[in-house]
């Protein structure tokens, strides 16, 4: 109760707080599993959060994470965890990105992070969403030689077994042309990433 600030007035919640982890560390000294269990999670939170209070956007990442963890976050996080992942995702955190993706429903704002992590990140498995995109034609037109540009991209980058069916499925829609066409816009974006 006053790790989660129940009973009192919200200015008094880092001295809950306190006040809380002290009847917790009794509790654990006299071997209480459970209250053991909770200091463990308890300090990991509160490390994360000076990390990511620092700037580390992994550990804004997972610091928003956390927040939505109601077994350890105080009741008074839980509406900054999508505050601090998007911090994390504007940062440049690839996990932080696909998870601003996921959650915000819209396609258009999911393209934006996938380029984000794509583009700038250098992500490939936002690549390979990059091709899934302009190989179906849901947010921007369809366009198979970019879709081919971007599996070929992303297989460059390691994600191979998932582009290899795509590159392939791709080749039996285009032409010659189109193939030579895909492979020069694959180079084009390996030298804009500073691949090559």
């Amino acid at each position: 109760m006053y790790w989660n600030g129940e009973g009192m007035p919200r200015d008094d919640l880092e001295a809950s707080h306190l006040v809380a982890l002290q009847w917790i560390q009794n509790a654990a000294e006299q071997g209480h599993a459970e209250a053991r269990a909770f200091l463990e999670r308890a300090h990991e939170f509160l490390v994360t959060e000076i990390e990511a209070m620092k700037g580390d956007p992994e550990a804004q990442y997972k610091f928003g994470q956390m927040c939505f963890d109601y077994e350890v976050a105080p009741q008074e996080y839980e509406n900054d965890g999508h505050e601090w992942i998007l911090e994390a995702a504007q940062r440049g955190c690839v996990e932080a990105q696909f998870w601003m993706d996921e959650a915000s429903g819209e396609e258009e704002l999911g393209l934006f992070w996938f380029q984000k992590a794509a583009i700038e990140q250098g992500d490939a498995s936002a690549q390979f969403n990059l091709g899934v995109i302009y190989e179906e034609g849901k947010v921007v037109p369809k366009n198979f030689i970019e879709a081919y540009a971007w599996h070929l991209l992303s297989q460059a980058n390691e994600n191979g077994e998932a582009s290899e069916k795509e590159i392939a499925d791709l080749e039996k829609r285009l032409t010659a042309e189109g193939i030579e066409k895909g492979q020069a816009r694959a180079a084009e974006l390996r030298r804009l990433f500073g691949a090559e």
